[in-house]
């Protein structure tokens, strides 16, 4: 005669993202905004960065932000996967991170102190915590 045993172990509920993720796709996507921004600046005239030297190096910069920025989306990606929320740590964060990217490039490429303490503001909604205190959480 066989028993059949039941299980009756809890279900774990699966883990939620770390706030990581969320600075993760914010920094990726401020860095993609500004490598965008620097790689067109370069290309638009003789007037940025005082000629061909300023220009090739615009252009450097831009291209190691640009890898800089495929790496934190990986590593956002990695933090992320398996997530039940997992759209709610991407989309919101890559917004902020694109508005920070381009008070940031304002900044960098016309003296602007008094948008300087704007992007910094801006990093302060990326945590889920905060937005789910200021806005509401959804599905709820």
């Amino acid at each position: 005669m066989t028993v059949r045993r039941r299980n009756t172990a809890p279900i774990r509920p699966r883990k939620r993202a770390p706030a990581a993720a969320d600075f993760a796709f914010a920094f990726a996507s401020a860095t993609l905004v500004i490598a965008g921004i620097f790689a067109v600046a370069s290309f638009t005239g003789p007037g940025f960065a005082g000629g061909d030297a300023g220009a090739d190096l615009a252009r450097f910069f831009a291209a190691s932000l640009a890898i800089a920025s495929v790496c934190a989306m990986l590593i956002g990606t990695l933090l992320v996967s398996g997530a039940p929320d997992a759209r709610d740590h991407v989309l919101a964060p890559v917004v902020i991170g694109g508005a920070i990217g381009v008070l940031e490039a304002l900044v960098l490429l016309r003296p602007a102190p008094e948008l300087l303490p704007l992007p910094l503001a801006l990093l302060l909604f990326v945590p889920p915590q905060v937005r789910g205190i200021l806005f509401g959480r959804r599905g709820r």
